[in-house]
């Protein structure tokens, strides 16, 4: 639905607190709210990719299998294998903190790979990496690769290509 969506709750108390939340205008109550309501064609938008949900599952599935075949073995762990997993990132744990200097390496290429998260939270919220064990670690070492269902063979392999030659390999 482009950046819109949809929340369904089957609590009645959260279904309340989610409808205040998005009707920011004309409340008697003060209190935070958020413009997010989706418009009518983002909503058509998001019934039709509703319905073709099961195709985009599969694909996504196809192209993480796809990947745990052209990266197996290298310096990095694979996503854990779930059936009910739909790939909405497929993340590597590089060996090492290198995340930055592969995603540049990748970028030089033409090939786009991001981290998991932008920042983590700790920092955005100027709160100590100390009472957070592990998060700078997870976001030195961890990447995401492109895994969208329209992303095509030619695609995935420049995509494994890069990361095997940030590696030192050949893919």
């Amino acid at each position: 639905t482009g950046h819109g969506g949809a929340v369904l709750a089957d609590d009645p108390e959260r279904a309340a607190f989610l409808a205040d939340a998005v009707r920011y205008d004309e409340r008697d109550r003060d209190a935070v709210r958020y413009a997010y309501r989706i418009s009518d064609l983002g909503a058509a938008l998001g019934e039709v990719q509703l319905s073709r949900l099961a195709e985009f599952v599969a694909a996504r599935r196809a192209r993480a299998a796809a990947f745990r075949t052209r990266l197996a073995g290298g310096p990095w762990r694979l996503p854990p294998v779930h059936p009910s997993h739909v790939y909405h990132r497929f993340v590597l744990r590089l060996d090492r903190p290198a995340a930055g200097p592969l995603i540049a390496f990748a970028a030089a290429r033409g090939v786009e790979i991001k981290r998991p998260v932008y920042l983590p939270m700790h920092r955005v919220m100027g709160l100590p990496a100390a009472r957070f064990p592990g998060a700078e670690d997870a976001w030195a070492r961890n990447v995401s690769l492109p895994v969208y269902p329209s992303l095509g063979e030619e695609e995935q392999e420049r995509v494994c290509g890069a990361v095997w030659a940030w590696a030192g390999r050949r893919g």
